[in-house]
């Protein structure tokens, strides 16, 4: 009996994956799966649609696709499962639906046109790197912000800003009267033809500046930000409404461009929303105030980033801090419990990863995530979360200069006598780091 007992245990223990515990805490942490490097620049990087593979695009507009297999061997420099470059500069996306790599290229001349690229996405996967789109079609439109598939892959809906001014003359806007309006549309083009569809939406309202546009079409349904005076307002409308279903105001005094976009196709999941506000205050470096001295103030900006409850529009969660000066999303995990974002405050920047159902921070990374910086430095990086799994993608792009003979500069005046050097960058050598984290025993 009791080797049988011994017999069982070692059953379940080879059968039970361990779960990532902290040694010094003993709580659930997040676990760095494995990493792969590349010697190109990324400018993105996209899951597929079963979460098997990782598509990346470089700074020379090549497609390269590695499986997750790849990732989690921790290779360098690895052979791709498939390369192919894009026939002109765009982004690309993947549409999960119709498995679908596309993008939409902006005109560059006037003999160019706005034309929709797209790609089956399976033969890819399977090896075969195509030599050209599988479809190519011109489309009746100037400029976009954002396009995007729709459920079907039927229409491509695309968003544009207008900038329109209602100071009439040169003399309202010398009295600060010129009040200039962001307009933002939304737009429906067949990918078949280039037709325009429809006008999905637009704003013609006037005394308002709307700031952003963000639209869920899976839950049909449209996030709008707008501006009056110092005011930021916030609403959901549903598609072909005019009445919104929810408008909230935030608080805080109006002085910079907000944003509020759906990052996950939970429709009734959380929505992220961040703005800036302008502060007035006395400044800190002023000394002990002497009798009859006012006190020296100083305008600051302070970033707040919320998470609201998409039904309502009610706040659930405040994420940023009293000192943060600037907020950025990045994007939810598929089922919406994750949350990543970037803060930066009197004592750094960081990226945090938030539950979004009790707003804790279950991972951050500190450091400098500007997009660019000096030599050996980060360049930029990107993040995608797991279609099916609470996998994070991370990406970091590292810059080396490789310098060559300096330069001579004669003195420029203003008291300068001397000459000074400044080297020739030869050439830049890239370095990007693909890493692959679980969250899984953060988030129950």
């Amino acid at each position: 009996m009791r080797l049988l007992g011994l017999i069982v245990l070692l059953a379940n223990s080879l059968i039970a994956a361990p779960i990532p515990v902290d040694k010094e805490t003993a709580k659930p942490r997040a676990k760095l799966l494995g990493t792969l490097t590349l010697d190109q620049n990324i400018r993105r990087v996209m899951w597929t649609p079963d979460g098997s593979a990782l598509v990346v695009q470089t700074d020379k507009n090549i497609v390269l696709v590695f499986k997750r297999e790849q990732v989690l061997k921790n290779e360098a420099m690895p052979k791709p499962v498939a390369a192919f470059e894009l026939p002109v500069d765009m982004f690309v996306q993947i549409h999960d639906a119709t498995k679908t790599l596309y993008g939409v290229s902006r005109p560059k001349h006037i003999n160019s046109e706005t034309r929709y690229h797209s790609w089956n996405l399976q033969p890819i996967l399977e090896g075969t790197s195509p030599t050209k789109p599988d479809r190519v079609v011109s489309l009746d439109l100037e400029k976009f912000a954002v396009a995007t598939l729709g459920d079907d892959g039927r229409r491509l809906y695309v968003q544009t800003s207008d900038y329109k001014s209602s100071g009439s003359t040169i003399w309202d806007r010398h009295k600060g009267q010129d009040s200039t309006r962001v307009v933002p549309s939304l737009q429906s083009f067949s990918t078949k033809t280039g037709d325009k569809v429809d006008e999905v939406w637009t704003m013609t309202e006037e005394g308002k500046s709307h700031l952003d546009l963000s639209h869920d079409i899976s839950a049909g349904r449209l996030y709008i930000t707008e501006k009056s005076g110092d005011d930021y307002t916030v609403q959901a409308v549903a598609l072909g409404k005019e009445k919104p279903l929810w408008e909230k105001k935030l608080e805080g005094k109006a002085n910079q461009t907000i944003n509020c976009r759906v990052y996950h196709s939970g429709g009734d999941g959380p929505i992220a929303c961040t703005y800036a506000e302008l502060l007035v205050r006395p400044d800190p470096q002023q000394g002990p105030l002497q009798r009859d001295q006012r006190p020296q103030m100083q305008q600051a900006t302070r970033s707040s980033l919320l998470l609201l409850n998409a039904k309502t529009g009610e706040t659930t969660h405040q994420l940023s801090k009293d000192d943060t000066t600037y907020a950025m999303m990045k994007g939810f995990s598929f089922d919406g419990q994750l949350f990543l974002g970037q803060l930066d405050g009197v004592t750094g920047t960081s990226l945090n990863i938030w539950h979004t159902s009790t707003g804790k921070i279950l991972k951050s990374w500190s450091g400098d995530f500007s997009s660019y910086q000096s030599q050996d430095k980060v360049q930029h990086i990107e993040f995608a979360f797991s279609p099916k799994a609470q996998e994070l993608a991370t990406l970091c792009v590292l810059a080396k200069f490789i310098e060559g003979p300096k330069t001579f500069i004669p003195p420029m005046g203003h008291g300068q006598t001397n000459w000074t050097q400044t080297p020739n960058i030869l050439r830049t050598e890239y370095t990007t780091t693909i890493g692959l984290w679980d969250f899984s025993s953060l988030v129950k």
